[in-house]
């Protein structure tokens, strides 16, 4: 699972027909993976390739990557025409990484500042909502008393690294240096 985040999306749209759409929001086959994501009218739509295979991919075609689409999710058909111009696909890098250290003195880091993630799954969001509650309900009582030591921001960190999560992959240098101190 950790190496397939470190390998690139494409991302586009095309148009919902919900009715008729299996509720499934993920395909694998034929050594691809696909992502949808039921945004009401459209669908929101990740297409995983390689990491640098970008350009390959656009060297092939619009008409085989269509039809590599299709492969995966045949239902999809004729909506895929929609896709007509390399425009409509955007490229996105996602570099999954966590701090070794997500405090300093001053500075305690949160969700994608401590730990980004993959937007596959929208996973990112929860975890930067339960890194803020954990906080909140972590400090609440330092803030109070107007005193927070770096001991009390350590224990934010502690309590979110107890669940795993965020354990999967190589992590980066300290906060010290993601504020360039």
């Amino acid at each position: 699972m950790c190496l397939f985040w470190r390998n690139m999306r494409i991302f586009f749209a095309i148009s919902g027909e919900t009715r008729s759409t299996p509720r499934r929001w993920n395909y694998v086959g034929a050594g691809h993976f696909m992502v949808l994501i039921d945004r009401g009218d459209y669908w929101q739509c990740g297409f995983i390739i390689p990491k640098g295979k970008f350009n390959e991919v656009r060297q092939d075609g619009l008409l085989e990557f269509r039809a590599a689409l299709t492969k995966l999710a045949p239902f999809l058909g004729s909506r895929l025409d929609e896709l007509d111009t390399w425009e409509m696909v955007r490229l996105l890098t996602v570099k999954v990484d966590r701090l070794q250290q997500w405090q300093c003195p001053g500075l305690l880091c949160i969700g994608d500042a401590a730990h980004a993630m993959s937007p596959v799954g929208e996973v990112g969001i929860n975890l930067a909502i339960q890194d803020a509650v954990a906080a909140a309900n972590l400090l609440y009582d330092p803030l109070c008393r107007g005193s927070i030591t770096l001991h009390d921001l350590e224990k934010v960190q502690k309590r979110q690294m107890r669940h795993g999560w965020c354990n999967c992959w190589r992590p980066s240098p300290s906060c010290r240096e993601f504020r360039g101190a």
